[in-house]
């Protein structure tokens, strides 16, 4: 799918019988689609957990900023599609997968030079999984496209359709959209797993002597 593809089915949406022939042609709907497409597919992936845009890398001392950010240690510079981290975790030395210990890795944001950076207490090497801004769209799920579709439309909508109509029309897809990405999400996450996953043993399954 392509997409101008996901623009014209947000314009099916909407209602208005307008379809486009390119992004880039000078039309109020290209227009529209064009101003809003990526800022709504960033705001998705923001919200939203979805398995096709994590990732994983390994934070090194080429990462490290000459920046003092109380209380913490260290500060770090982060991918440029960094969107949002769900952890980090320890390399290991071991064939064992990387341990997680999520009760020491601690860890927050700073605004430094114009740049979202990292600072924790952990000293590099580690690894940071994280939510990317993918803006290759073949690499967007369908659930995600639904939702998408009906975000964007939510926003033609508004512009397209004239008075409170509009509103009205926004407001029920952007509903649906939020249903059917937070649905989507949620399936999401129980398929699969973390490419790092924890390898100490639940104490209550020691206490079970498993």
């Amino acid at each position: 799918m392509e997409k101008i593809d996901i623009c014209n089915n947000a314009l099916d949406l909407v209602g208005q019988g307008s379809h486009i022939q390119s992004l880039d042609e000078q039309s109020k709907e290209a227009d529209l689609c064009r101003r809003n497409f990526d800022v709504i597919v960033k705001r998705a992936l923001c919200k939203y957990n979805f398995n096709f845009a994590r990732k994983d890398e390994v934070i090194t001392n080429d990462n490290l900023l000459n920046v003092v950010s109380l209380p913490w240690q260290y500060t770090y510079s982060l991918p440029t599609d960094c969107l949002k981290i769900f952890y980090l975790a320890e390399l290991s030395d071991s064939s064992d997968i990387e341990r997680i210990r999520l009760d020491n890795n601690r860890f927050n944001f700073r605004q430094i030079a114009n740049q979202t950076a990292l600072v924790t207490d952990m000293q590099a090497p580690f690894v940071i999984e994280y939510q990317a801004n993918i803006t290759n769209v073949n690499l967007f799920s369908d659930v995600f496209i639904e939702g998408l579709e009906y975000l964007l439309a939510s926003r033609l909508a508004v512009a397209l359709i004239h008075g409170t109509s509009g509103l009205q029309v926004s407001q029920q897809l952007l509903n649906l959209g939020n249903f059917t990405l937070d649905q989507a999400s949620g399936i999401d996450a129980q398929q699969g797993g973390n490419s790092i996953r924890q390898v100490e043993r639940p104490s209550l399954i020691e206490v079970r002597g498993a």
